[in-house]
């Protein structure tokens, strides 16, 4: 029913785009951390974010307009700090927004707050470039 709404003419292309992009950012909690994020066989970005946080809100959409570009070459992920604070305990995450990149079970890179959309493009291909190793 969804995907018939958002195919239908009157919808714009714009729209279709927003639907398709906030498909490829995955949202995960504290019990499948561990298989989405850490056994992930490719790299994986994760969000860390708060409802409350002024700068996530911000973030959240140039993620999902990277993950959209990212195809399936890499796994995009956002978890809520406030829900799911274990996680965000053990990648020792102490402010908000932080973006992680993990690859084979290790966190590889990170970046604590906002960013502008080129640094972004940046870690996005860089965390890639991690499925090479």
């Amino acid at each position: 029913m969804l995907s018939r709404l958002f195919s239908h003419s009157l919808i714009g292309s714009s729209s279709t785009s927003l639907l398709r992009s906030l498909a490829q950012v995955v949202h995960i909690t504290d019990e499948n951390f561990q298989d989405v994020v850490l056994d992930s066989k490719k790299p994986v970005i994760v969000d860390f974010f708060a409802n409350w946080c002024g700068p996530c809100k911000m973030l959240g959409p140039l993620i999902e307009a990277e993950a959209a570009k990212s195809g399936d070459e890499i796994v995009v992920a956002k978890i809520d700090v406030d829900e799911n604070p274990q996680s965000a305990m053990d990648s020792m995450v102490t402010a908000l927004p932080t973006v992680i990149s993990f690859h084979k079970g290790e966190a590889k890179d990170r970046f604590v707050g906002l960013v502008p959309q080129h640094i972004l493009a940046d870690f996005f291909a860089k965390t890639k470039g991690l499925a090479d190793e």
